[in-house]
């Protein structure tokens, strides 16, 4: 899991491991932005604006300054409070369904609130509070065909879920199911079928009734096991989710006879956590498993020993209909590793380049900024059909109908440089014209056709929270 990604990135493999408790409260932590990604760390407050500067052998295309595109208007007040943390979905109609509430364990307990908005019109809807209590480890927000599910998880484990009906857009509740307890480690959603994966080792290594899926149907509103997973127990493993599939990959166990493993290096004499009940050695997976979710069925990953430093080094993942994807973490300047699970093999991927903090894993992408310092710069960024990394003005990224965007939006400090946004035109990224608003840590971004939604998120150096939406008109000429 990208917990202990963000741990070891501190640390070199001579290091024991960290405290399991924080890694467990970190791994469910980063589970909310979807799946997962390694936090770039907060170095300072940026007090002015930071330049996006591409560092040498990463080229970013840029338009020239008679292609900004776009125009901006503030939209109608938002109904709901969006001050903590927000996240959408654009539905099949254009709409996009805004939820805010507590996604991250770094905010305050916040229920979830909803509403809909159509760009088209400038309206709002406020739709009920999504039916599950606010949860102290985050959330994650999963749509499938345009229909979406919340799910929620704290420092236990513990797992909540609703459904949106897209029609009546009335939340509902899933119960989980009774005899498989309330612990889950991954979740997918394709807009039928809801599926919930249990890894089988709690983060001790205590067993949590062995790996299992649970399969909800949204029509039948019932619940079911589904095939076994072909992997043995394991507790923090990699995992990554689509709306068609849900990949296992390594993770850890203390049973130094367990097949498929190798050596997590230790370092003698280090602090042992006294707030452990289980120490000691402890080794890592190199197999996995891919789940169908329209099969039912599971496709194994065998163990690899070329995969060893990856298993140690832990990873992030990302998952399409065709193709698996693994990058490592960064330790010392070391440099990432990449692989890729295709057509029956594993092989190797360029190592990128950037040697910032990985970013979320958004718009079927992974991303990885250029350094690691607060405020907007630039990133690379891979998707999972492509072999060679990729340039970008930025590390967040955003997809909508027309393809890719890049925004200045940050996961720390954002400093006092306006907000911008950039549509990618075959590898060409063009700038919209410049916000009238500063930088933005975490907003909300919906893309609906040619518009661009921001909303919420805590602005300037001094991160103020911020109520409002704005709306970037794509197919409106900039003013001259």
């Amino acid at each position: 899991m990208d917990d202990i990604v963000e741990l070891l990135e501190r640390t070199t493999p001579a290091v024991s491991a960290p405290n399991v408790r924080d890694l467990t409260r970190r791994a469910r932590r980063r589970r909310t932005r979807r799946h997962a990604y390694v936090a770039l760390p907060l170095i300072a407050l940026v007090t002015s604006a930071v330049a996006l500067r591409p560092t040498p052998g990463h080229r970013v295309t840029a338009g020239s300054a008679s292609q900004i595109l776009g125009t901006w208007r503030r939209t109608s007040p938002p109904p709901i409070d969006v001050t903590s943390q927000v996240r959408t979905v654009t539905m099949a109609d254009g709409r996009v369904v805004v939820v805010a509430g507590s996604f991250d364990v770094d905010m305050g307990m916040h229920q979830f609130e909803s509403a809909l908005y159509d760009a088209s019109t400038d309206r709002w809807t406020r739709l009920a509070d999504a039916p599950v209590a606010p949860r102290a480890g985050g959330a994650d927000l999963l749509s499938g065909n345009h229909r979406i599910v919340l799910v929620t998880h704290d420092d236990a484990g513990d797992v909540a879920a609703a459904v949106l009906d897209d029609r009546s857009l009335q939340w509902r509740s899933i119960p989980l199911p009774p005899h498989a307890g309330h612990v889950f480690d991954g979740w997918a959603w394709d807009g039928a079928t809801f599926v919930l994966y249990r890894a089988g080792l709690g983060p001790y290594g205590a067993s949590t009734g062995g790996p299992l899926v649970e399969r909800w149907s949204a029509a039948a509103d019932t619940w079911r096991t589904g095939a076994a997973p072909p992997i043995a127990a394991r507790f923090l493993p990699t995992v990554a989710g689509s709306a068609h599939r849900l990949a296992i990959w390594g993770g850890y166990t203390f049973d130094l006879r367990a097949p498929g493993t190798v050596a997590m290096p230790t370092s003698p004499g280090a602090p042992v956590p006294v707030d452990a009940p289980r120490t000691g050695p402890r080794r890592a997976f190199t197999d996995g498993a891919i789940y169908d979710i329209g099969r039912d069925s599971w496709t194994y990953l065998p163990a690899d020993s070329t995969l060893a430093e990856m298993a140690t080094r832990s990873a992030s993942s990302l998952v399409s209909d065709s193709t698996f994807t693994l990058v490592s973490s960064q330790i010392d300047g070391v440099p990432r590793i990449a692989a890729r699970y295709e057509r029956g093999g594993w092989h190797q991927l360029p190592s990128p380049s950037a040697g910032g903090g990985m970013t979320p894993q958004e718009a079927g992408t992974m991303s990885i900024a250029n350094a690691n310092q607060s405020g907007p710069q630039s990133a690379q960024y891979i998707d999972a059909s492509a072999s060679q990394w990729r340039a970008a003005p930025s590390y967040q990224l955003a997809r909508g109908s027309h393809g890719l965007f890049a925004t200045s939006a940050t996961i720390d400090n954002p400093g006092r440089s306006p907000f911008s946004v950039w549509q990618l035109d075959g590898t060409t990224w063009t700038p919209a014209t410049t916000a009238p608003f500063e930088n933005r840590m975490e907003p909300g971004i919906g893309v609906t056709g040619d518009r661009v939604l921001v909303i919420g998120g805590q602005q300037g150096p001094n991160l103020e929270p911020e109520d409002d939406a704005w709306i970037l008109d794509l197919a409106t000429p900039a003013a001259q």
